[in-house]
């Protein structure tokens, strides 16, 4: 091969070979790199797959196998009773694959595995024709004498080969640590192709309130597609066989098994909240001591449409303005299956202690297991008869209807058997932005 040659031109210090065949290494990188890549951008619908990708991410022990391969060949060429198609095949799969892995990448446009493959190639390159010219000189293939211009060439050579070498060895050995840190990835399904994917997603975007999660061919059993889908509502099964249909068609294999797994959302996106929160505070101009201290859903709603609002006010919410604020938010809500209760609390007249109480029993009671903060703490007004005091918590995920029982029977024993205390918790909700406070000192 070229670049065992170009290891034998080394160990015998033979200019003219060595001409020879780097320019047989360039034109067969040129070849190669040509047809991977006019290959690639002629496959319809096809994905890139794991193993161009693998290329692309080359690390420092891709060194070591380039090197070893190198000397395997070199040896099975300096002895006759080898058969010499080994260091063929042994070059071949170290040159071969990243540099066709280069020509598809830039096909599809992913530089950077392209980048990573490239430069796997040059140090197997290099690697091969260092690793041949050291083992033909350890076995004695060398010339007998050398001019010294031919000499100079060889130090020349030599040398340029083993600073390649350090220079890409630095950023290699850093990708090896870097894979050590973040582990090997296994995927779980094998990809689609393209065209499989946008008939998919044609399919699914007919449906608005269903979502594409993940879609793939298992690695066990390519013979079967797996789909996840989310959705708002409950589907009928028909969709997950009229999806299953679509997809066996677009594969054009009626054998194919499709199963498809449906998630449904269990949560809202209260977003929203910031594109009302202008129009709710031209509402509360009317009633300057009403504030709004949260929206979301309640821990223990029935269903994941309902929405709760927490006020703060030492009366009851005038029936207009639950009107109003009904409307509002039924306006900058997407979702109109949404229903809007309302939680107002008093906060006048309970001391400070008694909130910090409030707030570290809740603290200590979930430890570091779940962030729960406590966002509204006061007097129940109209609603929750027969409790003192209602503690509003906040967390990531919905507590169990006996966990804020418990949490309850807690607050309620460190802040007194006076207050009979109700724990009520709010998935992830939204909460206004505290506005600073204006600094009126006169500038002198």
């Amino acid at each position: 091969t070229p670049m065992i040659g170009n290891g034998l031109a080394i160990a015998q210090a033979n200019s003219k070979l060595g001409k020879s065949s780097a320019e047989a290494i360039i034109i067969g990188f040129l070849m190669t790199l040509t047809i991977s890549f006019v290959v690639a951008m002629l496959t319809p619908g096809a994905e890139m797959t794991s193993q161009v990708i693998a290329r692309g991410d080359p690390n420092i022990l891709d060194l070591g196998v380039a090197v070893f391969s190198a000397i395997a060949a070199a040896y099975a060429l300096a002895r006759p009773t080898i058969v010499g198609a080994v260091a063929g095949v042994a070059i071949a799969t170290a040159l071969v694959p990243p540099l066709c892995s280069v020509g598809i990448s830039l096909a599809y446009g992913e530089y950077e595995v392209a980048v990573g493959a490239a430069i796997l190639f040059i140090i197997n390159v290099v690697a091969i024709i260092l690793g041949a010219a050291i083992t033909f000189r350890l076995m004695g293939v060398t010339a007998k004498a050398a001019a010294k211009g031919q000499q100079r060439w060889v130090y020349r050579t030599v040398g340029s080969l083993i600073l390649t070498v350090f220079v890409l060895a630095i950023p290699l050995e850093r990708r090896l640590e870097e894979s050590i840190r973040r582990g090997k990835p296994q995927p779980n399904t094998y990809p689609l192709t393209v065209a499989v994917m946008e008939d998919l997603t044609n399919f699914i975007d007919a449906s608005p309130r269903v979502e594409l999660v993940a879609a793939g061919r298992s690695i066990r059993d390519t013979q079967r597609v797996r789909v996840v889908i989310s959705s708002t509502d409950l589907l009928p099964y028909s969709y997950a066989n009229d999806l299953a249909d679509a997809v066996r068609s677009s594969l054009q294999d009626e054998e194919t098994v499709v199963s498809v797994h449906c998630l449904r959302e269990a949560w809202l996106d209260y977003s929203y909240m910031f594109d009302v929160a202008d129009s709710l505070k031209e509402v509360f101009e009317e009633y300057p001591k009403i504030t709004l201290a949260a929206a979301g859903r309640s821990s223990t709603a029935s269903i994941d449409s309902e929405l709760t609002l927490i006020f703060n006010n030492p009366d009851p919410l005038p029936e207009e303005l639950r009107d109003n604020i009904a409307s509002v938010v039924a306006e900058g809500v997407a979702d109109k299956r949404v229903s809007v209760n309302f939680l107002t609390l008093d906060p006048s007249g309970l001391d400070f202690a008694s909130v910090q109480t409030a707030k570290e029993t809740v603290e200590e009671y979930f430890g570091e297991s779940l962030k729960v903060e406590v966002i509204a703490y006061g007097r129940p007004i109209a609603t929750h008869e027969g409790f003192d005091i209602v503690a509003v918590l906040s967390s990531q995920i919905g507590i169990p209807l006996s966990t804020l029982n418990d949490v309850g029977q807690v607050l309620q024993e460190n802040l007194g058997d006076d207050f009979k205390v109700k724990a009520f918790g709010m998935i992830d909700p939204w909460q206004p932005p505290e506005e600073e406070p204006i600094d009126d000192t006169v500038l002198e």
